[in-house]
């Protein structure tokens, strides 16, 4: 999750009954604001569309500075899609290669009467992922793994090693390097102490409000040492970029299934 920008009130109205009018620029179909507010922290629309064309454009760029393309795959899973704020911005990919998957019930139902060129399921907390016998080329799964304390985040990282085919990729995305260092500059998360940096200094994990695990309120803040002794259990890292989601300031962790 990601809030959105300030914006001086009487703009964000008149911008909000202009895409209300009009729809967004994509044509498709406006989710209801207690869903966009659900993944992007905010009802406002501008954001919610603009965060997801942002996030697209990161893993593009992710996948292209590793010579790979969104179109090089034949099954792709945005894990914890939401109402798809990022699904929506694949609606050009050629035949039916999307799946998006979800524990938030409602999002999925709209995705599925709204988003008809993506396969959508729901899923529990935790694992399995409801697609049998589909083996993935390409999961992303953008600020979900910030929402998992340790024991969750190791069993979906064990799922979804189980769920790609050898060879495929995942893109995970941490509170890490970048997120660090804005903090470090402008102390406006309130909820790391200087006792978690130091933790974090060593390589491990910080989660706060762990008992909410999946929600928004759960924050789970990660070093890259962590990341690279963790995660790597399974996978190759590929690429790590600090920063690497726009809007997000998330990095973001290339893994390859071995």
């Amino acid at each position: 999750m990601r809030r959105a920008p300030a914006i001086n009130g009487v703009l964000a109205a008149r911008i909000e009954n202009v895409i209300r009018t009009k729809g967004l620029p994509d044509g498709l179909p406006i989710p209801p604001a207690r869903l966009i507010e659900s993944v992007s922290g905010s009802a406002d629309l501008l954001w919610f569309y603009e965060s997801g064309r942002m996030g697209a454009l990161s893993i593009a760029r992710i996948l292209r500075r590793n010579a790979l393309r969104m179109s090089m795959f034949k099954a792709i899973l945005d894990f914890g899609c939401g109402c798809g704020r990022t699904l929506r911005h694949w609606n050009s990919l050629p035949g039916n290669r999307l799946y998006g998957a979800d524990y938030n019930a409602e999002a999925i139902d709209w995705c599925r009467a709204h988003l008809p060129f993506v396969r959508c399921e729901t899923n529990r907390l935790r694992p399995p992922l409801p697609f049998h016998g589909r083996a993935f080329d390409f999961v992303y799964a953008l600020s979900v793994f910030t929402h998992f304390p340790e024991d969750l985040a190791r069993e979906w990282l064990q799922e979804l090693r189980r769920r790609v085919r050898l060879g495929g990729f995942v893109l995970l995305t941490t509170h890490g390097e970048e997120w660090r260092r804005r903090f470090l500059k402008q102390r406006r998360d309130v909820s790391l102490t200087d006792v978690d940096l130091k933790r974090l200094g060593t390589g491990r994990i910080v989660t706060k409000n762990e008992t909410q695990a999946g929600t928004n309120s759960c924050m789970s803040f990660h070093s890259l040492d962590y990341v690279r002794s963790r995660w790597a259990r399974g996978f190759e890292i590929v690429d790590h970029l600090p920063g690497g989601i726009l809007a997000y300031h998330q990095d973001a962790v290339l893994l390859k299934r071995t």
